[in-house]
């Protein structure tokens, strides 16, 4: 449906009734949690055709233990003993359906419900509400609050003839699976009640049960869990602003299982309590600025995430998926953890309740204590020490040893820094990031440390510079702080110079290669969510307006930005005047008794190490660095070293001044001699 752009508006939580919103969840999350904890149970019901993909009808046949009945649903309800069409033969299935069963018998509490999808590819493609299966009294034809009738079709008249078949394959593509949430459409429409329909409502009153269905058609049936949804998000929320709302599923054991044991973004996820479900808000087709529609790709958010990754750190992990609300077709979105206790413990590694987290600076959860059961008092209290100890002068070397040995990890903040600066995320830091922290004594890592999250204003314009940003409370004030400190800002020096040189992490072509690797995963899927959502803020949007884009930032801006970002950094006095050597190779493998060669900048002497330690002095708590360190050896070109062994290599070059410059750091490996 094609309306016009409208002006963002702001958030307006309505009010709930706590009582019916209560009795949604008790009456509809799990039916068999009403009998006594010891009372038999009916069983489950067993079907006869598994979830997935179809593309011919077919029949399903239900089994129960003996003696127990059967009542089933095609709506999205619960069914129960009371509620649903009792089983007496086969339910033909005959296009997408949302199947779901419950056995119950006297004298036992109701069996667990039991929930299969049936997908239909080409369904998707003739998506009209309403319809038989949707009809308009559960699916209305308006949202509340929003500037636009409700949109539930897919237009199949936007799409290409030369897309045809890229929507067919993208709906099915291995790349891509599908995550179909199943409840009833009141728990998402309904005026008073539906979540969809209050959007800016938050908290555990508007959380409703759903069943959640991973359905991969490279791998098969994946899972079915049954979980509580909200809501997720912040400006995308307001229904003027994003028709396609974000969700975050809950794993809770009033539902289910209390956590999700699946490997769903690897071998090593993990247990998962939480999942989310992000739309793409910003540089999407249904953000309400048209200056943002032309540059939707879908990838920005990801490839921050796998930025920081491949810099060296914790990233919160992501796969795509279509997804489905009640056999619905939703729409193309990003499955990611949320970088809370339960993620860190996972990924980083400890126990969930020994960490702290603030979200955007407001605390989140921390070590529980009886007068503090989710540990948000200890999560602010780290965060508020933070800023009373880099408050201090920084230039003092005890103060600074105080703030970077306790209280936040100067290398994840550098890198994280680095990272925001090259990408010119324009929506930060004043909200937009995780923080963590590992309380526990023993934590190789005792300080802060910064997750990328909302990335979805980057990668913009080439020459965007946002390494002005200050905002007291946040990320970047603790950054200006330590910059004022000489070891600090060498420490940037050398963490970018790693990260935009000498084939970095930031360097063209590692950029190229992370972001295609994404925009290739999608290239099928894009259409899909082009026909779903590309005409609503006119258009409509193609495949075509998204390969603009991703051509666009392939082979103009990435190319270039590497080089703009480092002069930025020079020109705000972020990185030294003095270059950095050059190695030549730049480690790697060479043969044994390789002669060293590294180019000096003019005018500058290169001091090296091979043992793995700095060629210049740090600081210590009671002195500050810049010395040369007595393990170091100053390079001469006229009697280079030879490399016997597998050898780290660390130089930096020094000026007359004594001004250093950043670090460079290689690996040589010493290939074997061939066999004869």
């Amino acid at each position: 449906m094609r309306v016009r752009a409208e002006t963002a508006r702001t958030c307006v939580a309505p009010r709930l009734p706590l009582l019916a919103a209560a009795l949604i969840v008790l009456l509809s999350a799990r039916p068999d949690r009403l009998f006594a904890a010891d009372e038999p149970t009916a069983g489950a019901v067993t079907f006869s055709t598994a979830r997935g993909f179809y593309t011919t009808p077919f029949d399903v046949t239900f089994t129960a233990p003996p003696g127990a009945s059967i009542r089933y649903t095609l709506d999205g309800t619960t069914p129960t003993a009371t509620a649903g069409t009792p089983y007496a033969a086969p339910v033909p299935v005959k296009g997408t359906t949302v199947l779901r069963a419950v056995a119950y018998r006297p004298g036992h509490a109701p069996g667990p419900v039991t929930t299969h999808t049936y997908l239909f590819p080409a369904d998707v493609r003739t998506q009209t509400v309403p319809s038989p299966k949707h009809p308009a009294a559960a699916y209305p034809p308006a949202w509340k609050d929003a500037s636009a009738p409700a949109d539930y079709n897919v237009d199949a008249a936007d799409i290409p003839p030369a897309d045809a078949a890229a929507f067919a394959a993208g709906l099915v593509d291995p790349a891509v699976p599908s995550i179909s949430i199943v409840t009833a459409p009141a728990n998402l429409f309904d005026p008073a009640t539906g979540i969809y329909q209050n959007p800016t409502a938050e908290g555990g009153e508007w959380e409703r049960p759903v069943s959640i269905e991973f359905i991969d058609p490279a791998k098969g049936p994946g899972f079915q869990v049954d979980a509580g949804l909200r809501v997720q998000g912040g400006m995308s929320r307001v229904p003027a602003n994003q028709p396609k709302h974000a969700f975050r599923a809950l794993f809770k054991k009033k539902y289910g299982p209390g956590k999700l044991s699946f490997p769903l973004f690897g071998d090593r996820t993990g247990d998962l309590h939480t999942i989310v479900f992000r739309s793409t808000y910003n540089n999407s087709w249904t953000h309400w600025d048209p200056a943002q529609h032309q540059r939707a790709d879908y990838v920005r958010d990801a490839f921050a995430r796998l930025t920081q990754r491949d810099m060296g750190h914790p990233a919160v992990r992501q796969r795509y998926a279509h997804l489905y609300l009640n056999g619905l077709y939703w729409g193309l979105y990003d499955l990611t953890d949320r970088p809370a206790d339960a993620w860190a413990a996972v990924v980083v590694g400890g126990k969930r309740d020994h960490y702290t987290i603030v979200n955007s600076g407001e605390p989140v959860s921390g070590p529980p204590t009886k007068a503090d059961p989710k540990g948000t008092n200890r999560a602010a209290a780290d965060w508020r020490a933070l800023f009373e100890a880099v408050r201090k002068d920084m230039t003092v070397p005890a103060n600074y040893h105080d703030v970077v040995t306790r209280l936040v990890d100067p290398t994840n903040l550098a890198d994280y820094m680095v990272q925001q600066f090259f990408a010119g995320n324009l929506d930060w830091d004043f909200h937009n990031y995780y923080a963590y922290r590992d309380t526990d004594p023993a934590a190789k890592v005792k300080g802060w440390r910064f997750v990328a999250w909302d990335s979805e204003r980057t990668l913009e314009g080439l020459d965007d510079n946002v390494t002005g940003v200050n905002t007291a409370g946040h990320p970047t004030e603790v950054f200006r702080r330590l910059m004022a400190n000489p070891d600090f800002k060498l420490l940037f020096a050398d963490r970018a110079h790693r990260a935009l040189a000498n084939d970095g992490p930031l360097t063209p072509a590692k950029n190229i290669a992370r972001y295609k690797a994404l925009a290739d995963q999608i290239q099928n899927a894009v259409v899909a969510e082009s026909a779903r959502w590309g005409d609503f803020r006119g258009g409509p949007y193609t495949r075509a307006t998204w390969r603009a884009e991703v051509n666009r930032l392939t082979t103009t801006y990435f190319p270039a930005r590497t080089d703009r970002v480092a002069k930025q950094f020079a020109a705000a006095g972020f990185t030294p005047a003095v270059a950095a050597p050059l190695f030549a190779p730049h480690g790697g493998k060479v043969t044994a008794g390789h002669r060293l060669t590294i180019t000096p900048p003019a005018g500058t002497v290169v001091h090296y190490t091979t043992d793995g330690t700095d060629p210049r002095v740090g600081a210590t708590a009671t002195t500050a660095g810049g010395a040369i360190s007595p393990t170091a050896r100053a390079y001469d070109p006229a009697n280079r070293p030879t490399v016997t062994a597998s050898t780290p290599v660390k130089a930096r070059a020094r000026s007359a001044k004594g001004q250093w410059s950043a670090l460079t750091e290689a690996t040589f490996v010493i290939e074997p001699a061939p066999a004869k």
